[in-house]
């Protein structure tokens, strides 16, 4: 096919083929998705429908996809003083095709804005497409939701808001504390982003930087950073208590856990993994207690403060870690291991499973993998299929048969189904999950909006209907406060009541509970509404909107 060239977005691909996230399969490799040129790298330009990044090495023959045309050695897309181009593009009149903003002399005013935005957005860290990230070939995330707290990637250094008990904005407070009552005092929560997470390594404290994707347990947060190599980078955390962080005690810094070899990175409840090569390596609980152990680092023996080997997951395509469970993606389908307190790993039983067993209803060509507190999910067709506990309607399907009994612990099914949709959302192609230890699951559409279901306690499915606060909320769009489907999404995350997400023009927007300044927006008071007539009660409603969090006291 046209315009199959050198691209260095991504490796080549087959049709529909497995690309990271935030890439899509399109005229033979993995390109970036777009909706302007200012999303994508130096030179490059948004082509196509879906928007994808093409650059300008590319090369073609007369032949190109429907609706462009092949100019010089690029497939590009036609245009005239009628027709326009996209953002961040111009219209060459040479030869009527758009063409990079930096490609032809700007000196107009708004040839003049579009560099000043572009160059915002390279210095605001839109992650997803830097070398560093790309030239990996792996799953990079810019965004990441814990318990209470969420972190973006910007300019290579992380910024973190929202609760602050156990150390996990990583800007060392003086004083720490694990006892978590609800208040935001000075050492509780951080209602907005403002210092760098700081690591120390030898030479006392500064900034981490060089940050290409974030992944978020419980209280800890991970970092996988660039080193300078083409296929290395090493692992730091910080936040929580125990074995996540690689060491015992607080982690009021970040501190090192992998120091080279990294290309992945995933973190579940108490446990972590990165890629190291061909393998993984894992550290963390790798039991429930420590007597019973359920295998989920991918090997035996005891919880570990430093990684080893995880031969169970050798040659695996995609790791998901859960709340003490791990799945993983092979060329046999997908095989989930660990806890088996809610019929994830399909054993039939409580015992744990250390070896796992493969789960029906998906393959090994889905596209993406996501575990929650007690369930996990998939996409596969284009769709989400999900299993495991439903007791907060993670798996939005019906009908769910108990698990294990009356009392077998919630709404469980052993075997993989399709997630249901609102009537607004059936024909909506999805491409990535959220990740997260949640009840509430969200999928980046191929549009690059949210859809979201499951719990909706607080708003963190997106729905403003108090009624829909219970089970079993179906999969709708995620909207701001004006009705505007929230877009250009890259990265997306949940946690215990609260989800976010960031986007490539550089913001991020959360919805959900706010008590601990989870939204990032400066405040932890909560949406008041007049339920009555004059001199009625005032009720707090959940937060369902997207609010967008306020970056502008971030240290340089």
């Amino acid at each position: 096919m046209a315009c199959e060239g050198r691209v260095s977005l991504g490796g080549p691909c087959a049709s529909g083929g497995r690309c990271a996230e935030g890439l899509l399969c399109e005229y033979g490799r993995c390109r970036a998705q777009c909706t302007n040129a200012n999303q994508c790298p130096s030179g490059a330009i948004c082509i196509g429908d879906p928007g994808v990044c093409t650059l300008t090495t590319d090369t073609c023959d007369a032949d190109c996809a429907e609706g462009l045309v092949c100019s010089g050695s690029v497939c590009a897309i036609p245009c005239s003083a009628v027709t326009g181009c996209r953002g961040g593009s111009i219209c060459d009149d040479t030869d009527a095709v758009c063409v990079a903003a930096t490609d032809v002399d700007a000196g107009t005013e708004d040839d003049a804005t579009i560099t000043e935005d572009a160059a915002e957005l390279e210095d605001a860290g839109n992650d997803a497409s830097t070398d560093a990230a790309v030239t990996r070939g792996e799953l990079a995330r810019s965004l990441c939701v814990g318990f209470a707290h969420a972190c973006a990637i910007r300019g290579g250094r992380v910024y973190c808001w929202g609760a602050a008990y156990a150390n996990q904005i990583g800007d060392a407070p003086t004083e720490t504390s694990l006892d978590h009552e609800g208040t935001c005092g000075p050492y509780d929560c951080q209602d907005r982003p403002r210092d760098p997470v700081l690591r120390t390594d030898g030479a006392g404290t500064v900034p981490l930087e060089d940050v290409v994707s974030i992944a978020c347990g419980r209280d800890t947060t991970c970092a996988l950073v660039d080193d300078g190599s083409v296929d290395t980078g090493s692992v730091w955390c910080w936040g929580g208590t125990g074995e996540v962080l690689g060491h015992g005690g607080l982690g009021a810094h970040a501190g090192f856990v992998i120091r080279e070899g990294a290309t992945s990175l995933e973190v579940g409840r108490h446990h972590a993994c990165a890629r190291v090569g061909a393998g993984y390596q894992c550290w963390g609980t790798n039991g429930r207690t420590a007597d019973v152990e359920d295998g989920r680092l991918g090997s035996d023996g005891p919880d570990t403060t430093t990684t080893r080997a995880a031969p169970r997951f050798d040659d695996a395509l995609d790791l998901a870690l859960g709340g003490h469970f791990t799945c993983r993606v092979g060329e046999e389908g997908v095989r989930c291991l660990g806890f088996n307190e809610a019929e994830v790993t399909g054993l039939g039983t409580r015992a744990p499973d250390p070896v796992g067993h493969l789960v029906s209803g998906v393959t090994s060509s889905i596209v993406d993998l996501s575990a929650g507190v007690a369930y996990a999910c998939a996409i596969e067709d284009d769709d989400a299929h999900c299993w495991g506990s439903n007791d907060s309607g993670a798996l939005a399907s019906e009908p769910v048969p108990i698990c294990f009994g009356e009392d077998g612990g919630g709404f469980c099914r052993p075997g993989a189904q399709p997630v249901e949709r609102g009537f607004d959302v059936r024909a909506v192609d999805l491409r990535s999950l959220s990740r997260g230890q949640s009840l509430t699951v969200c999928a980046i559409t191929a549009e690059s909006r949210a859809i979201c279901w499951g719990s909706n306690s607080h708003g963190q499915a997106g729905i403003d209907d108090p009624s829909w606060s219970d089970v079993r909320v179906l999969a709708r769009f995620v909207s701001t406060a004006r009705g505007v489907p929230l877009e250009g999404i890259r990265s997306i995350g949940c946690g215990a009541a609260t989800c976010c997400a960031d986007t490539v023009g550089g913001e991020v927007y959360c919805w959900g509970e706010n008590d601990l300044g989870q939204h990032g927006n400066g405040s932890t008071d909560s949406v008041l509404v007049d339920a009555g007539p004059v001199g009625g009660d005032i009720v707090a409603l959940p937060h369902p909107y997207a609010s967008p969090v306020d970056f502008s006291e971030i240290s340089p």
